[in-house]
């Protein structure tokens, strides 16, 4: 399982990188992970909400995960890392996720 951050602040203050760059490195283990026959899954963390940020966009959500799709993860996880998610907020990424991977 590959977690990739999905917002600028916690990202930076958590892994030290931005969500562009976990999805770069996803990409990269990706490949290895494909070559040696294991299975990648992807969770998406704050995903919801970010404690520095705010709310997290769900078109940003979406984008990983299509980017998480298109390297090869057969599972896709979304973190509601800081516990703010609504069943509305659940659907609607759970909706755009679907349609972009």
């Amino acid at each position: 399982n590959f977690i990739m951050v999905a917002s600028e602040g916690f990202g930076r203050r958590n892994q030290n990188a931005s969500p562009e760059e976990t999805a770069d490195l996803r990409d990269r283990i990706a490949i290895l992970a494909h070559d040696a026959g294991i299975p990648l899954s992807a969770t998406i963390s704050v995903a919801f909400g970010d404690p520095f940020e705010g709310e997290v966009s769900a078109d940003v959500v979406a984008e990983l995960a299509w980017r998480a799709e298109a390297a090869g993860a057969v599972e896709i996880a979304l973190g509601d890392t800081i516990g703010v998610a609504t069943p509305w907020d659940v659907r609607e990424r759970h909706d755009k996720v679907r349609e972009a991977a």
